[in-house]
């Protein structure tokens, strides 16, 4: 659609805008500009404006203008006249008590006489040629498609005699004529001017707000080129349907600040409150801010009904509106990391201490067919099938049976190891679900005693050794040492029953807590009883080793270094003098006690003590030790008072020894 500069120009004052400007700011919008004409004849510049579906209500110059006014933040030159009805004008007779159309707000019939043909104004005619529309014979066609295109009111025009055929058509009731003084017997013509309902009427965009200024500019512009006589208006309008022309919505600020971000130019700050409102205001939405629930209610005009229905659509307006480019494109980077809970660190520190250790992790199906009968076994009501209808109880079965499948496959080297969820009736009928870390370990070339022998499966003490170097990697206090039955935790889910089951009876060992002495854990070679039952051959069963233990109490073993184990003294900046002796103890004596008696004589000055030497003589139980014991003050040199003094001391304390 086209638009006239000039004409632009009469609604809001634009002289102050560069046009460029004008042009930028508008595409930023969502107007898209598709090309500008200049007309040198009448001075003037041709906007051709692609108007997008969402957007048809700018049909008019004036509905441009205000839309430029909210954009640039200019008010409109022309002030608003208020409806007739509204106002109370004596001369316009109110009818209310007749029904009207829904698609229908308002109209108004004015009957003008004595008409006198004369030609079309050529100011009329070039705004007509500007949007391509076919110019008329009549003037009142022509000066009705002008108020269209200035305005975006309505008109008709018929003759007085077919009023109400129009009319009925429209399903407007007829007018009263003890209301209305018309004489019919007059020549003349009758104009009707309607106000429609945008919600039902969707390609009419008419404005309520200057409907009395566009029918005023109407009837003086026909009175001066027609020179006719204009009776009083008789108007009827739907007054429900005017009460209800603006819709209500609710926006959350949070919303407004997660769908447009940041604001550039200011380093994480959201739109303001402020500007938010000032926005509001300018789109002529009459918004209220509730502080407590951080949300806006604004009132949509009814012309903008069609395309502005969902929150999104008032939020894309403030995106417009304060321009979409000052928004920040990207999302910020956030440095802040979340927290990370202690337990999470430790079970993945001990995955990957598992994993250095060469062994695989698995991952098994908690629902099984328990091997191992209990009393306390959780059974499903509707399993799925046979091999699943039960929880399990130890992670140990399903290795077990891993092993056996890859040993089917020839496949002999296995060393896995599974963290997962155990289950368990308690004896108070309580369901107890726990996390557990089990393991297996087979391997037929794990160690040769000589290079030159073949290559054999691992023992109980490599197994042992490996789990040390284990719980060394990770840090924890817990030990190992035989089973006693007597520290059996009975709250844990390792029993006696369970244990002489998966485990053999004498080759397994406890892993303890420090803390409180209870067994957490086992370590042992797989029961061969256990392995009939599952049909594992004694061959293969006789060298696996299985371990399992609680994760939970596991982590309590574990110490986290908060920080380097070292200690801060000053440094002396003065010589130190070096004093090697020899002294001979019996083999059974510790060489620390000596140490820890010889810095007791003079802490002060003596700096350290260090064995450089030491051996033992084969015929006697005497052994030799050589040290080097380092003088040094923190304030001052050593003279030889001092030097005399400990050498004494420290002879005098051998003497004794």
């Amino acid at each position: 659609m086209q638009f006239s500069w000039k004409l632009l120009n009469i609604f809001i004052n634009l002289k102050t805008i560069n046009f460029k400007t004008f042009q930028e700011k508008l595409i930023l919008s969502g107007i898209e500009i598709n090309k500008v004409e200049y007309n040198n004849e009448h001075n003037d510049k041709i906007i051709d404006i692609s108007i997008t579906t969402n957007r048809k209500e700018i049909c008019s110059t004036l509905n441009l203008a205000i839309e430029i006014s909210n954009i640039f933040h200019i008010p409109i030159k022309i002030l608003n006249i208020k409806l007739v009805e509204h106002s109370k004008i004596k001369s316009t007779q109110n009818i209310n008590n007749q029904k009207l159309p829904d698609d229908i707000w308002y109209y108004r019939i004015n009957h003008i006489t004595y008409l006198k043909t004369f030609e079309t104004p050529l100011w009329i005619i070039e705004n007509l040629r500007i949007n391509n529309i076919n110019i008329q014979d009549n003037l009142i066609d022509n000066i009705s498609s002008y108020i269209k295109i200035k305005w975006g009111q309505v008109f008709h025009s018929v003759d007085i005699k077919d009023l109400n055929k129009f009319l009925k058509r429209l399903q407007i009731p007829s007018y009263e004529k003890n209301k209305w003084q018309i004489n019919e017997k007059r020549n003349g013509k009758v104009l009707i001017f309607i106000i429609y309902n945008t919600k039902l009427k969707k390609n009419i965009f008419n404005s309520i707000e200057f409907f009395e200024n566009a029918y005023i500019d109407t009837m003086k512009i026909i009175s001066t080129f027609t020179k006719c006589s204009i009776s009083k208006a008789y108007s009827q309008y739907n007054y429900n349907n005017l009460k209800k022309i603006y819709s209500k919505i609710k926006i959350d600020k949070n919303e407004i600040n997660t769908l447009l971000g940041q604001v550039k130019y200011k380093k994480l700050q959201f739109l303001s409150t402020k500007n938010i409102l000032k926005i509001f205001r300018q789109l002529k939405f009459f918004p209220i801010y509730q502080k407590r629930e951080k949300a806006f209610i604004i009132k949509v005009p009814y012309i903008r009904y069609h395309d502005l229905k969902r929150k999104i659509d008032i939020i894309e307006e403030i995106g417009r509106i304060n321009e979409f480019e000052n928004f920040i494109e990207k999302l910020p980077k956030k440095k802040h990391r979340g927290k990370t809970f202690n337990n999470y660190l430790k079970v993945k520190k001990i995955r990957q201490a598992l994993r250095n250790l060469g062994f695989n992790e698995v991952i098994n199906c908690c629902l099984v067919n328990n091997g191992i009968k209990q009393d306390n076994e959780i059974n499903l009501y509707n399993p799925l099938n046979k091999d699943e209808k039960e929880l399990r109880q130890s992670t140990l079965e399903n290795l077990i049976i891993g092993y056996k499948n890859n040993i089917k496959h020839q496949n002999e080297h296995i060393e896995i190891f599974e963290i997962g969820k155990v289950f368990q009736k308690s004896f108070s009928s309580k369901y107890i679900e726990k996390q557990y870390l089990g393991g297996l370990l087979s391997n037929p070339k794990f160690t040769r005693k000589k290079w030159s022998d073949k290559t054999d499966y691992a023992n109980l003490f490599h197994v042992k050794g490996i789990f040390e170097t284990f719980l060394e990697i990770i840090n924890s206090n817990a030990y190992l040492q035989k089973i006693n039955i007597s520290t059996y935790n009975t709250n844990d889910l390792i029993y006696e029953d369970s244990s002489n089951n998966l485990f053999s009876k004498y080759q397994k060992i406890g892993i303890y807590n420090p803390l409180n002495d209870i067994l957490i854990g086992i370590i042992g070679r797989v029961s061969l009883n256990y392995t009939k039952k599952i049909n594992l051959s004694k061959t293969n069963a006789i060298n696996v080793y299985i371990f399992e233990l609680n994760l939970n109490e596991l982590n309590k073993t574990i110490n986290k270094n908060y920080h380097l184990y070292y200690s801060i003294k000053e440094y002396s900046k003065y010589p130190s003098v070096t004093r090697d002796i020899s002294i001979k103890i019996h083999y059974k004596n510790s060489v620390n006690s000596i140490i820890d008696k010889i810095l007791k004589i003079d802490h002060k000055l003596i700096e350290s003590i260090e064995i450089f030497n030491e051996y033992y003589e084969k015929d006697s139980s005497i052994k030799s030790i050589g040290l080097r014991i380092t003088y040094r003050a923190k304030n001052r040199t050593l003279n030889s008072k001092d030097i005399i003094n400990i050498d004494y001391n420290i002879k005098k304390l051998l003497a004794i020894i």
